[in-house]
């Protein structure tokens, strides 16, 4: 087997399981979706998907969110924030903690 070979099956791996991992967030989403924007925390999610790696988890939300399917928002009052649900939210090109997770457009 070539490094090629290898690498492009490694990649084909990550690829079924993110597609694993983004339907698993989206199913989660839709469960624990409130008000008329379905909206839920990115702390929510993540308790309810632990195992679930960080780094696999952030990556599909950011395609989720690239992607228009979710909507990601800014966290109003920062302060109120425990410094585990700061952790584990995301953050925008500003730094700024990306905490809501909203039905997208498409």
């Amino acid at each position: 087997m070539t490094a090629r070979t290898s690498k492009a099956r490694r990649y084909e791996r990550q690829q079924i399981e993110d597609s694993e991992a983004e339907l698993r967030i989206l199913e989660t989403h839709a469960r624990q979706a409130r008000g008329p924007t379905g909206t839920t925390t990115i702390p929510e999610l993540r308790r309810a998907l632990p195992d679930i790696p960080r780094a696999t988890f952030d990556r599909c939300l950011h395609r989720l969110w690239c992607e228009r399917i979710l909507f990601l928002g800014k966290a109003v009052y920062l302060w109120e924030l425990s410094q585990d649900d700061r952790e584990a939210c995301l953050t925008n090109h500003e730094g700024t903690p990306l905490l809501y997770v909203s039905r997208g457009s498409r």
